[in-house]
């Protein structure tokens, strides 16, 4: 049987180089290829048979049957050789063609063999290889030495059960390994109070200093007070009442507040103890001094207790337990002002609030006193009726400096008249008023309308007594307005010596006087000017004209005459009134309201 060798270059029938596999998958070696040809010998010479004719078809190559099988059980990708441009040609292929062809298609059936075989193997493999262990690789673990940091200091330290014991010195845990030991080591940390910590040090992790810090449970609190019943306050949170027992974490802030009525307040923060054991506080209340609170009006006044200065009101006042239940004397004093004073009793139990005094201070008023000569008289100061003298005459502050006129009359019988000054506030200023007799001529008028009966016989009355005073050195006369007209006694413009037997018979006179039809006084009053009077004393029942009045008061300008008024009956106009009695030298009386006390008779220096 003849061979040809497959391994020949198409162009040149040289062997190809076996290590090239470009030549070998072309079919063309490699001087061929790079252009440089070689001289060879005819290809046909080394061919052990000769060749077919080149019209007659070439025998098939001896088919392998395993790759015959494989080629037909398995689908293959066939893998053509690339293709090597030629010319065309009409000659039938030549050995050489029809060598490469068949060798191409040998190469395509060995490459698709191989890559299903290749790719079996591996498939194999990786099915197998899940189940089969890796070796192991085998590090031997050096001694080394771990140091322990553990908050609290005070937990107790367990290696692999074993309990270990602190460096004294820093405070620190140091645990030696040999390495030698494959096993974990077990590190356990507990401390009252806190959450245990279990953890393994392992050498292969390379470990030297560890800080372990456990993590701290709630605690316990217990609040008790002396006395009890007292509020108890977390965070301004009210929790309850003493004694009382709380559950408190750790890492947040705890701000104890307890109070008690009559009591100090205790103010505390709480914290868990060292060692995780309850915390337990035992509180001995403090009893609170009563305590006082002084307001005065105005503000501003210096306020003492028990003669002691405690300060500028409004101010709150705290005393010792020891006051509690007591009196204490509270004055308030300012510049300007009269000092107020009063006896506070201090409560019995202590409290927040306390007690509060209000005093109210008085303006300091210039003060004068007034006296009369004979004694006695009434003092008019500045219109306004000032009672009998001697008598205190109040002006404010503002009022320093200010002009006043002080009128005084006894009985209508004296007047005296001064202009004072107001002096500034401080002690008081004393005043005598002399007052001279002008009285000797005297005028009653009466003035009884109808519907005042009873206004009339009290008016009668008191005219009586006026004219029971009377001395002998004196003279008077009564003018009564009747239905008739203007009555006077004893008649025509004549006047009596105040003698027993003529006011006897005024007397009956006055008492038989018959109530008028008309209240008017005017025509009256006007025509007692004709007796030349030094006193006019007119007593009207019912309402008096205003008008009338301010006519008869122009009628006395420049006259030395005092006009008296006497009334039964008190209204609103009576400070009218009394301003226009006293521009005249005169008074104001009502009936059933305190007036001056009869004058005493006089004697006859008195007269004079």
């Amino acid at each position: 049987m003849t061979h040809l060798n497959p391994l020949l270059c198409e162009r040149c029938g040289a062997e190809l180089e076996s290590d090239d596999a470009v030549s070998v998958i072309e079919g063309v070696c490699c001087p061929c290829r790079t252009g440089e040809p070689r001289s060879v010998q005819d290809p046909i010479a080394f061919s052990t048979r000769d060749d077919p004719w080149p019209d007659e078809p070439a025998a098939d190559p001896p088919v392998d049957p395993v790759a015959d099988s494989w080629t037909h059980n398995e689908p293959q990708e066939t893998i053509r050789p690339p293709d090597v441009p030629t010319l065309p040609s009409t000659d039938p292929p030549s050995p050489s063609i029809r060598r490469a062809r068949r060798r191409a298609r040998d190469l395509g059936i060995g490459v698709s063999v191989g890559l299903i075989l290749t790719a079996s193997v591996t498939t194999y493999l990786l099915t197998r290889g899940g189940e089969q262990e890796l070796p192991a690789i085998r590090q031997t673990p050096l001694a080394r030495s771990v140091t322990l940091r553990i908050d609290p200091p005070t937990a107790v330290v367990k290696l692999d059960g074993k309990t270990l014991d602190p460096a004294a010195d820093t405070g620190k845990w140091t645990v030696r390994l040999s390495g030698e030991e494959e096993a974990p080591h077990w590190l356990e940390i507990s401390a009252a109070g806190y959450h245990a910590d279990r953890r393994s040090i392992s050498m292969l992790k390379g470990v030297d200093d560890v800080f372990i810090e456990l993590l701290p449970k709630p605690y316990e609190a217990t609040i008790r007070t002396d006395p009890p019943q007292a509020e108890v306050w977390i965070n301004d949170e009210l929790k309850g009442y003493s004694p009382l027992t709380l559950s408190l974490l750790p890492r947040e802030p705890a701000r104890l507040r307890v109070e008690h009525c009559g009591y100090s307040e205790v103010v505390e923060m709480l914290s868990p103890t060292t060692d995780g054991s309850p915390l337990v506080l035992d509180l001995a209340l403090e009893a609170l001094g009563p305590v006082l609170r002084v307001v005065t009006n105005p503000p501003g006044a210096k306020v003492t207790v028990d003669g002691e200065l405690r300060g500028i009101a409004p101010v709150t006042l705290r005393f010792d337990a020891d006051h509690l239940g007591r009196g204490v004397h509270v004055v308030a004093a300012s510049p300007g002002y009269d000092d107020a004073s009063t006896t506070a009793t201090l409560p019995t139990v202590g409290a927040a609030d306390g007690t509060t005094v209000r005093l109210t201070l008085q303006q300091t008023f210039a003060e004068l006193e007034i006296r009369t000569v004979p004694p006695g008289g009434r003092v008019i100061v500045d219109g306004k009726n000032m009672g009998a003298a001697p008598v205190v005459a109040r002006f404010k502050p503002t009022e320093t400096g200010r002009s006043i006129v002080v009128q005084a009359s006894r009985a209508g019988a004296h007047y005296g008249r001064q202009d004072l000054i107001v002096p500034p506030p401080g002690d008081p200023i004393s005043v005598t008023i002399p007052m001279t007799f002008n009285a000797q001529r005297v005028v009653f008028l009466l003035s009884f309308p109808p519907g005042c009966r009873a206004d009339a016989r009290l008016l009668a009355d008191q005219a009586v007594e006026l004219i029971h005073l009377l001395t002998p050195k004196q003279r008077f006369s009564v003018l009564a307005r009747t239905d008739e007209g203007i009555e006077a006694w004893p008649g025509g413009l004549g006047t009596h010596a105040a003698t027993s037997e003529q006011k006897v018979r005024a007397f009956d006179k006055v008492r038989s006087v018959r109530l008028a039809g008309t209240g008017d006084v005017y025509e009256m009053m006007e025509a007692s000017l004709g007796f030349k009077p030094t006193t006019i004393w007119l007593f009207a029942a019912g309402r008096l004209d205003s008008r009338e009045l301010e006519r008869f008061g122009n009628l006395t300008e420049g006259r030395d005459v005092s006009v008296h008024i006497v009334t039964a009956e008190s209204t609103d106009r009576d400070h009218w009134l009394e301003r226009w009695a006293a521009g005249r030298n005169g008074t104001l009386t009502v009936l059933g309201q305190p007036r001056p006390s009869p004058a005493v008779a006089l004697d006859d220096q008195d007269a004079q």
